[in-house]
């Protein structure tokens, strides 16, 4: 009897606590309703302006924190009356809304509190009851059942290591293994057939005294500037396009992406064609408009905007997909409440799609920069790194001096370094993902 009665009064509680948080979202959505339907039919009572505007971010404030709502479940299970406490605070803190509507809801709430204190009392009972009745035995029965429980939560953590060991072991095979052998090598004088002689930072000295590693490094930091900000901002845009409800997007979003699986080398030859002075389209149609043609690839003042252009549209749809999904994950309750209470296009993007972006477009940045400086490919194939070194980057570098020098410790040297400079952007982006 004892075992019924605590099974009996627990079914009991957690019915009463879904009711109940059921009950209080949709008071809270009612209010909200309520408050809408008042301004598209009395717009008069607002007050001018300043007073819609009001409005309008208390509207954009309530269903933001709706959308938490599942987050604070933990809250709204223990005490429905904080929990309904702590929505009126958020959803209107500067005190605004309706004495009517708060004292509905501050009755609502004494009730549930008094409905709460009551479930919990009868599951207390219960347990009391069920525990005084219980034989020895039983103690033991559920310590046995919480060792198996314990078992098959480390038979469930063995199988997620089996999975996870494939990309393990080629993770330790061609990544940190090579990594800690080419750290190794950067203080060592080796020229592959030799043996290795350890000359501690010999390496590092002479490729910061080398002007091409110099010239290296500056290269690649221009072709960063000149590609980050095109990506992240064409990225957001096809994005946002290709967001709408439109007929043949599915199709227009797979034509986007198509770029993306075509080879480097077939890339470079592609747009080598196009940036060609005689014969590329690029110039053709410049021509068309009364410019006058442009070497590309033959002068150092256009070569790098030439590798820019082409890895921007070669690679650009990438952050269409990340800034896709983080478009779709956006509740559209937000965009109709604001629409409804007058927010134009202009006023949606800035108050809503921006800000709920953010963690995005931080991913979006820090990935397009630490990629940037890992360009060789491209550059390789359209310009060999000319004219006059002006597309000579430090992964171009790295692979003269390795596999045409055969100095493997320069050149290791010269990869540590360019690691360096890609953990602190990925540390930087873990942090402002963090803070977002």
């Amino acid at each position: 009897m004892g075992q019924l009665a605590l099974h009996g009064g627990v079914e009991a509680a957690e019915r009463g606590q879904a009711r109940r948080r059921r009950h209080l979202h949709e008071m809270v959505l009612r209010q909200f309703r309520r408050a809408r339907h008042h301004c598209r039919h009395h717009p008069a009572e607002q007050g001018g302006a300043r007073e819609r505007g009001l409005h309008r971010h208390r509207a954009v404030q309530i269903l933001q924190v709706l959308r938490r709502r599942s987050a604070q479940h933990r809250l709204r299970a223990a005490d429905p009356a904080v929990s309904l406490g702590l929505l009126l605070r958020q959803a209107d803190p500067a005190g605004h809304q309706s004495a009517g509507s708060a004292q509905r809801l501050e009755a609502g709430a004494r009730c549930l509190e008094g409905n709460e204190g009551r479930s919990r009392r009868a599951a207390e009972e219960g347990l009391m009851t069920s525990v005084a009745s219980q034989p020895a035995g039983r103690s033991k029965a559920r310590r046995a059942s919480a060792q198996e429980g314990g078992a098959v939560r480390s038979g469930m953590t063995l199988a997620a290591y089996l999975f996870l060991s494939p990309y393990l072991a080629l993770f330790i095979a061609f990544m940190l293994l090579p990594t800690l052998a080419a750290v190794g090598i950067s203080f060592m004088r080796w020229d592959i057939l030799g043996t290795p002689e350890f000359i501690g930072l010999d390496n590092y000295r002479q490729i910061f005294a080398d002007p091409l590693f110099l010239t290296a490094i500056k290269n690649t930091f221009y072709f960063v500037f000149l590609t980050a900000i095109p990506m992240v901002v064409l990225g957001l845009a096809l994005a946002m396009l290709l967001d709408q409800k439109l007929k043949g997007t599915a199709f227009v979003r797979t034509v986007v992406f198509l770029p993306y699986v075509v080879m480097v080398s077939t890339v470079g030859i592609l747009w080598g064609w196009l940036f060609d002075k005689g014969t590329g389209l690029v110039n053709y149609y410049l021509t068309a408009i009364g410019i006058e043609p442009i070497a590309w690839l033959k002068d150092p003042h256009w070569s790098m905007p030439a590798l820019a252009i082409t890895t921007v549209w070669w690679t650009v749809n990438t952050n269409m997909i990340i800034f896709l999904a983080a478009l779709q994950d956006i509740s559209e309750e937000l965009h109709d409440a604001a629409t409804l209470d007058g927010a134009g296009p202009w006023q949606r993007f800035v108050y809503i799609t921006l800000p709920l972006l953010r963690p995005a477009m931080a991913l979006v940045t820090a990935l397009t920069i630490i990629n940037g400086w890992r360009v060789f490919g491209q550059a390789y194939v359209m310009t060999q790194g000319g004219p006059e070194a002006s597309t000579f980057v430090i992964v171009q570098y790295i692979y003269l001096t390795a596999f045409q020098n055969f100095e493997m410790g320069p050149a290791a040297a010269a990869g540590v370094v360019l690691l360096l400079i890609t953990l602190v952007f990925s540390l930087a982006q873990m942090k402002l993902m963090k803070a977002i």
